[in-house]
């Protein structure tokens, strides 16, 4: 199931399967007393069901890459450091508790010249989860992905104020 496909094909994943998690992979420093997690901020991913999607900041951090995956990959820096790979799960700060998987009800995401559908990269995206729960996905941060919920997605269109952005609405079937 690994590869990048285009942004139809992943977001066809969201209306097949449930999303179990949000996770955010980095190391651990244990230089720090106690030792601590560090995020490793240009990559998250949705673990579904039956797939991972994975979300890179790219070009600059000007666009957002998504593409599915088997598993996890440690990032080559960290390799490098010789840190201890770690992830965390995000999943508290934007789920309720009521459930252990989620449907996406809705996917908005914007698109500019920098876009490439074909290629699921986009400028951000938000999905909506149960009509209610909201995570939106930024790689324009300054320190790579950020996410956030409620709001996020309409904040960013505010500031921004695109002018050759096209805001896409697509829901699962």
């Amino acid at each position: 199931m690994n590869g990048l496909g285009n942004i139809n094909s992943i977001l066809a994943l969201f209306g097949e399967m449930r999303t179990t998690d949000v996770l955010v992979p980095g190391y651990i420093d244990h230089d720090d007393e106690p030792p601590s997690f560090h995020p490793w901020t240009v990559t998250a991913y949705f673990a579904l069901e039956n797939a991972m999607v994975r979300m890179d900041s790219v070009q600059n951090y000007s666009q957002l890459k998504l593409s599915v995956v088997d598993e996890m990959a440690v990032p080559d820096e960290i390799l490098r450091e010789e840190e201890q790979f770690a992830v965390a799960s995000y999943s508290h700060l934007f789920f309720a508790d009521a459930y252990e998987s989620f449907r996406c009800t809705q996917v908005r995401y914007v698109e500019d010249e920098s876009s490439d559908a074909s290629q699921a990269i986009v400028q951000c995206i938000e999905f909506v989860f149960e009509d209610n729960w909201p995570v939106f996905v930024d790689p324009e941060w300054h320190f790579g992905v950020r996410l956030e919920g409620a709001g996020g997605l309409d904040r960013w269109l505010e500031s921004n104020s695109p002018q050759n952005s096209r805001l896409v609405t697509w829901c699962p079937s």
